[in-house]
């Protein structure tokens, strides 16, 4: 079975397509319009001007762009591995994932519901019966903790 995944997992590897990707582009920052030379100084400086030029909200375009890039190659990678492996997506598991959890939050939500609802039914005799019920267990505890001391 280990070897079966290793070679579903290679072939995976090896279909994977990163030239089907979208490369991002930074929008309005252009490049220099002077030449840069190649003084480390004045070459540093027109780098720096046109640096200096972008806005932060280039700067931070231009980096959300590249984190949704590179975060859209891992996604499809692990798409593609997951499908060659299990033969499924990782839309499909999220689904199934968004399910579970739809359905352990209903069921929690319910079960307190029918205590709330259970509670509220109780007759006087009930609650006083429990009351006790919970004053004999808790200095039982006690006193069994005091015993050991």
């Amino acid at each position: 079975a280990g070897t079966s995944s290793a070679k579903a997992m290679g072939k995976a590897i090896s279909e994977f397509d990163v030239t089907k990707m979208e490369i991002p582009t930074m929008p309005r920052f252009e490049a220099p319009s002077e030449p840069i030379s190649l003084d480390i100084v004045e070459g540093s400086n027109a780098v720096m001007s046109s640096v200096a030029d972008a806005s932060l909200s280039d700067i931070g375009n231009a980096a959300f762009s590249g984190i949704k890039f590179v975060g859209g190659i891992i996604v499809q990678f692990l798409d593609f591995i997951v499908g060659a492996v299990a033969g499924t997506s990782l839309a499909q598991v999220f689904g199934n994932l968004q399910t579970s959890v739809q359905s352990v939050i209903d069921n929690a939500s319910h079960t307190v519901v029918n205590t709330i609802n259970n509670l509220g039914n109780m007759t006087l005799k009930e609650v006083l019966q429990s009351l006790v019920t919970l004053i004999i267990t808790i200095a039982d505890a006690l006193l069994k903790v005091m015993n050991s001391l």
